[in-house]
C-alpha cells in the first residue's frame, strides 16, 4: 500500500502515538504543535516525576511520521472540556472509581464516567478531571511518540505516560534509562540520538 494511505485498523505491534494535532506543553502555561519539535534533546518538555513538574528534553521518538494518515485515534473528553487524540494502545495515568491512586492504563481501557484522567490544574499541579467520552475510529494526520527522561508529558493538557503496549512501561523504563545515562556519560551519543528522526 502506499505510505500515505488511511490506515483503518492499528497495526498489531504499532508505537502508540499522537497525531500531528496535538499540543505538547513547554510550561505550565505554554504549548506548542507537536510537529513542530526539534530533533530529540531541543526542546524542553513539560513532565512530570517525584519531584512534581518540571522540563526536561525529549531523549528519543518511537514514531516521527509526518505524513501517516490513519483512522484509528481515540479521543478522550473530559468535564473540564479538555479533549485528548492518542492511539488505543497508548498508556495514561488514570483514576479509577474509588481508588486513590493512579494506574496506568492503555487509553482504550478507560471508562467513561468511572475514570478520571489528571490534567493541569489552573494554579499549577495536576487535577483530576472526569472523562465524560471516548470517541473511537477518529482520523487524523502525523504520528509522534516523544519520550522524555521521567517518562511523562502532558500533551493537550492531560498528564500521559510514554509508555505503549508495544513497549510497555517497565520496558519504557529501561529503554529510557539507557538513553540518559548514554546522554550523560557517553561522548557523541546524543548527537547520534539526535540523527535517528524516530526509532520504530
Amino acid at each position: 500500500p502506499h505510505p500515505n494511505a488511511p490506515n483503518t485498523q492499528e497495526p498489531a505491534g504499532n508505537a502508540g502515538c499522537f497525531p500531528g494535532s496535538a499540543l505538547v506543553h513547554t510550561s505550565h502555561t505554554s504549548a506548542r504543535p507537536i510537529v513542530a519539535l526539534g530533533a530529540a534533546g531541543s526542546t524542553p518538555l513539560l513532565r512530570g516525576g517525584p519531584a512534581g513538574l518540571a522540563a526536561g528534553p525529549a531523549l528519543f521518538f518511537t514514531h516521527r511520521s509526518p505524513a501517516a494518515v490513519v483512522d484509528y485515534f481515540l479521543r478522550i473528553s473530559t468535564a473540564s472540556n479538555r479533549s485528548l487524540t492518542l492511539t488505543p494502545n497508548h498508556f495514561l495515568p488514570v483514576l479509577h472509581a474509588g481508588e486513590k491512586a493512579t494506574s496506568l492504563v492503555p487509553a482504550r481501557l478507560v471508562k467513561v464516567g468511572l475514570d478520571s484522567v489528571l490534567v493541569l490544574g489552573e494554579e499549577g499541579g495536576y487535577v483530576e478531571d472526569k472523562v465524560v467520552g471516548v470517541e473511537e475510529g477518529v482520523r487524523g494526520v502525523g504520528l509522534y511518540a516523544p519520550h522524555t527522561e521521567s517518562g511523562e508529558m502532558v500533551v493537550d493538557g492531560v498528564v500521559v505516560s510514554c509508555a505503549t503496549e508495544a513497549m510497555p512501561p517497565r520496558v519504557e523504563r529501561v529503554v529510557r534509562g539507557v538513553v540518559a545515562v548514554a546522554w550523560r556519560y557517553l561522548p557523541g551519543m546524543k548527537a547520534v540520538v539526535q540523527a535517528v528522526p524516530s526509532w520504530m
